[in-house]
């Protein structure tokens, strides 16, 4: 469902530095980058799942909530603040962002590229959806590494 990817952090007098690369600390290849930020406290991003999308979410600055849900009864909230951690997210899981701080920037990866008809936006439709697809087994890796 997710992973928490830890991102190394380089630093010296000259500031901190956090490198996001293919096939080392990502894994996939990244055809989409795209970047969040000047939300108000009270909206709801996202409220959508992919059905063939990977993606990585980091907190670039300020704080936001992420809520997941596999639609199968396992909900996982956290909330978004360090910037040498990263949110790893399989395909076919509901994702909503919220209580966005002021100064809240979110960086995204994709491993494809933008198409609706990717996306289940119906919160019913979803889980509709996740009856029919089974349950992964323990003994499988929720992230391909």
């Amino acid at each position: 469902m997710y992973k928490i990817i830890r991102l190394d952090v380089h630093a010296d007098d000259r500031g901190e530095l956090v490198a996001i690369e293919n096939g080392r600390n990502i894994p996939f290849d990244i055809k989409r980058v795209f970047y969040i930020f000047n939300v108000g406290p009270d909206v709801m991003r996202a409220r959508h799942a992919q059905k063939d999308t990977r993606e990585i979410i980091v907190s670039l600055s300020g704080t936001c909530r992420l809520l997941l849900d596999n639609g199968r009864g396992k909900r996982v909230n956290m909330r978004l603040e360090k910037r040498d951690e990263a949110v790893y997210i399989d395909s076919n899981i509901w994702i909503e962002l919220s209580h966005f701080s002021k100064d809240c920037v979110l960086l995204v990866l994709s491993d494809v590229y933008y198409s609706p008809e990717n996306q289940i936006r119906d919160y019913r439709e979803f889980i509709a959806q996740n009856d029919t697809i089974p349950e992964p087994a323990e003994s499988e890796p929720a992230v391909p590494f």
